[in-house]
């Protein structure tokens, strides 16, 4: 009786609903959908200069007899120390970086014990190491005047960055930028990392002033009023004679661990948790793993950090349309 009763009412909703075909409907096959058309061509990948990364440039650099390796940009690449702890480039250090250190150190406790020392005198980075009487920087000047126009930028590592610098500040002519790893320099209270947001205070308050103002008297009579008052302040301090890296067209990188930037506060930190990989090859002074970073000088900022260099990710045709393709990062 149920059964029965199941069925009466399935054949009379069957009858009832209008989105069911009519029954002994003719049935007809569809026409075939006209064929797709093929994707597009994809645009010409654009031609790029090789990039070398800071790594690749400064082991070639170290594996030639100079320690110097300029890559097809025209980046020269400067090696450190090389060889054992008892040969000439070590014994070299030992002269070069030992009597500064020591004079250095000497000069602020006699300033302590005394109580003579003042601001100026912690904020001053001089350096006291007698660069010029290396034989790579003697190597180096030798190597800029029979390549001349030649040598775009630098990078450097370790002892080759104070050699690089100490050119630099000799030859204010070179226009172009250079990039450290590693380097011995004595910047207790990162006086030119502050010397840079100084400078960056009064560009910043440049365009407020050239923005809101505009070029009137009233604009620039408060901008030079501002930057006169940021004058007497640096000239109170010392800061007035502290020349900032950014000022210098120069970058220095380090690791937490490296224990020869230990007195470098003005150095950019890059947390490198592999150094222990590389005890063999300079524990935290190992430049390979931040090097790696690095190529070239072009980029938003001018710095070469490849995450800032990398081209945008090209479109290319999918079969649920267009789909960025995140490119090789590697240069």
């Amino acid at each position: 009786m149920i059964t029965n009763n199941m069925r009466r009412k399935r054949r009379q909703f069957d009858d009832d609903a209008d989105w069911l075909p009519q029954k002994d409907r003719l049935f007809v096959l569809k026409q075939p959908l006209p064929p797709s058309q093929p994707p597009p061509p994809l645009p010409p990948i654009p031609e790029h200069k090789t990039r070398t990364t800071d790594k690749e440039g400064l082991d070639r650099a170290y594996k030639t007899d100079n320690g110097f390796y300029r890559d097809p940009e025209g980046t020269l690449h400067v090696a450190g120390t090389r060889g054992g702890l008892l040969e000439s480039d070590w014994i070299e250090n030992y002269k070069v970086y030992g009597p500064g250190l020591v004079n250095k150190l000497g000069d602020m406790l006699g300033k302590l014990e005394s109580g003579k020392v003042g601001l100026s005198d912690w904020i001053n980075t001089g350096q006291t190491f007698d660069i010029e009487s290396t034989v790579q920087y003697k190597a180096l000047d030798k190597y800029m005047k029979d390549n001349p126009n030649e040598v775009k930028n630098f990078t450097a590592h370790s002892k080759g960055a104070s050699v690089v610098e100490t050119w630099m500040q000799n030859n204010p002519s070179f226009t172009g930028y250079a990039r450290f790893y590693g380097k011995p320099h004595i910047d207790v209270l990162g006086s030119e990392k502050f010397k840079d947001f100084l400078n960056q205070a009064r560009q910043d308050r440049h365009e407020m002033y050239s923005t809101f103002w505009g070029p009137n008297w009233l604009g620039q009579a408060g901008e030079n009023f501002e930057n006169k008052e940021q004058d007497l302040a640096e000239w109170l301090t010392g800061f007035d004679n502290v020349k900032g890296v950014k000022e210098k067209h120069q970058l220095r990188l380090t690791g937490p661990m490296d224990p020869v930037t230990v007195l470098d506060n003005s150095a950019k930190e890059i947390v490198d948790p592999t150094w222990i990989n590389h005890l063999s090859e300079g524990g935290g002074h190992y430049y390979g793993n931040i090097a790696d970073l690095y190529a070239g000088f072009g980029g938003t900022d001018g710095d070469g950090y490849l995450p800032n260099t990398a081209p945008p990710p090209t479109p290319v045709p999918s079969q649920v349309g267009m789909q960025p393709v995140t490119p090789d990062p590697s240069p």
